[in-house]
């Protein structure tokens, strides 16, 4: 008789999960915009149609770009997303008197520039496709059973120049066999990611790469290519029933590569990716 028993894990991978912070600082209340859907969740990438920045910039970003990235008394004044309150109303500045480092009027009763709220309204929907719901959500990595692996860079000094590939390979659990069921980043320095390559390395590829953080032009672990994460996307759940093999009788090491950009080329960046966790366990026999 065959038997197996399965257990679900998560697979969280480096990487961060913000806009660049910068641009918060040019707003009023930058960094404290509320999700127009889910609350006590920040909307991070304010600019951005999705939550943690990138990709497609929504209306009040499109406005911001044009306006120089600053907050200009007509930028305030705009209804950038047409729900009857200025950017300035909504932002904590009804009169248009913030400047960048001052304290804004209000910090209460802020709400999103760039999303038409209330969201699910007649007069909202007309008007914009963005719909509460749709972000990332797994829920099998809320079942029973779930368990974590965590792969950790080490602090790592970032070089002085507008490119930089790292690289650094983890050995993953091999007494048994497991699946990973979703990746999810985490991070510490949002000013610094700009996306993130995941490999599955080869017993040959694995022997050739190092095991510490290193600059590279690309992972010699190319051959079985896992997942890819960008600014903006809060992580990747597969589809159900489905996982990826590794551990005993299967990939023994996982590489990852990292984009680091520094345009302004400054020389005492850190960064320091606290990450964590996976780990599923199936135990087949017969």
């Amino acid at each position: 008789m065959y038997y197996c028993y399965q257990f679900v894990i998560l697979l969280c991978l480096i990487s961060v999960i913000t806009g660049y912070p910068s641009y918060q600082d040019q707003i009023p209340n930058g960094k404290n915009v509320p999700h127009p859907c889910k609350k006590n969740y920040i909307w991070k990438g304010v600019g951005h149609l999705q939550m943690n920045g990138g990709g497609k910039r929504n209306v009040f970003g499109e406005a911001f770009s044009k306006a120089q990235h600053k907050w200009t008394k007509q930028l305030c004044e705009a209804d950038s997303d047409k729900d009857g309150k200025s950017n300035g109303e909504e932002l904590g500045d009804p009169n248009c008197v913030w400047t960048a480092g001052s304290k804004p009027t209000s910090t209460v009763g802020i709400s999103h520039p760039g999303i038409c709220e209330p969201v699910d309204s007649e007069e909202c929907r007309s008007q914009q496709s963005y719909e509460c719901g749709g972000e990332y959500n797994c829920e099998a990595t809320n079942q029973t059973g779930v368990k974590y692996i965590d792969l950790k860079f080490p602090r790592t000094k970032v070089p002085p120049n507008e490119t930089t590939f790292m690289c650094n390979t983890f050995t993953v659990p091999a007494d048994k066999r497991y699946h990973a069921i979703a990746f999810e980043p985490l991070a510490d320095n949002a000013n610094v990611i700009h996306h993130m390559s995941v490999f599955a390395c080869t017993e040959a590829e694995a022997s050739q790469t190092k095991k510490t953080p290193h600059v590279c032009n690309m992972s010699k672990c190319r051959s079985n290519y896992i997942t890819v994460w960008t600014v903006g996307l809060e992580g990747y759940c597969l589809k159900n029933d489905v996982g990826l093999l590794f551990g005993n009788g299967s990939f023994t090491h996982f590489s990852i590569e990292l984009h680091w950009n520094n345009p302004k080329k400054k020389n005492r960046l850190l960064w320091y990716a606290k990450i964590a966790r996976t780990m599923s366990n199936i135990d087949c026999h017969s």
